[in-house]
Parts: C-alpha cells; structure tokens; sequence
C-alpha cells in the first residue's frame, strides 16, 4: 500500500481528503503542523508527501527545504491557498514536485498523485547499479584501474621502495 504523509491544520480539508485517499487505497498519516511532519519522515519515509504551507508551526517551505535536503528523491506535493505565480515558483524552487492551489478538486489531485508516484517509480526503475570504480592519482593525475591493476599497482610500489 502507498503511504502518503498529509501535512494540514485544516480539518475542513483534512478529514475529506483522508476519507478520499483511503477509499483510493492510500494508508494516509495526518499531522497538522511542520514539526510533527519532520518527526514522521525521520520516523518512517513515507511514498509521497502532501504539504500545506502556512502551518502552525513552521512555514511549510521551510518543511519543504528540510524534506528535499534529507530526502532528495521523496515527491512533496504542496497544497496551499497561495496560488500568485510567485508563489508557486517559491514553492517549486523550495523543493516541491508539484503545486496544487486549493481549493482543488479532490479526483484532480488523486490524479495528481498516481502521477507523481508514476514518475517516480519509472526513475527508479531505470537506475542501473554501477560496478565499483578503482582509482588511483599521482602528480594531479587519475587513472581509472581495471581488476589486474591493483596487484600490478602494489608490486610496483613495493619495486620502487626497494
């Protein structure tokens, strides 16, 4: 099940949008204030973030910006009264993936979020591991070595030591 951490001190938005994600199959924690939504994240990383801006608290870009530094790959939707381009671009700039001004209509922003879980599931899909590197520098020099060099590397030192 997707986890979705829901980031309102509005109950009139809460509580219609909880009922909402969860009949979409969302397991949704609410909190209603910035702190909390930080010690939530520490606690456990949720799939998706859904945040308000002005909280009780902490203003929620300053969430926002704590959230993208800790977590760079977590999608935050920010949900906000504030709908000035100026202000959507502070949020983007904040760290948002996307910026729902509200009121918004609730299967829009459902869509919202099946959407920017896609994304975010396609990235990481199409992560491919890379082998590990093996460097070595000299003189402001670096030579990428391959499996034989270490070997060849350290008998080389040890002849010039002698």
């Amino acid at each position: 099940m997707t986890n979705v951490l829901l980031v309102e001190d509005d109950e009139r938005i809460s509580e219609p949008l909880k009922r909402v994600l969860r009949a979409e199959a969302f397991d949704v924690v609410h909190v209603a204030a910035g702190r909390p939504a930080l010690a939530s994240v520490a606690n456990a990383v949720p799939d998706l973030v859904l945040l308000d801006l002005t909280l009780p608290d902490i203003d929620g870009l300053d969430v926002c910006r704590k959230l993208r530094a800790d977590h760079p790959d977590l999608p935050v939707i920010m949900l906000t009264a504030r709908a000035e381009e100026m202000d959507v671009i502070v949020g983007l700039n904040a760290g948002a993936d996307d910026y729902v001004a509200k009121p918004f209509r609730l299967a829009e922003l459902v869509a919202c979020i099946r959407a920017r879980l896609r994304i975010g599931q396609h990235h990481a899909e199409n992560l491919v591991p890379a082998p590990p590197r093996r460097l070595a520098e000299a003189d402001g020099g670096r030579l990428e070595l391959t499996a034989q060099h270490p070997a060849t590397l350290t008998l080389s030192l040890l002849a010039v030591r002698r």
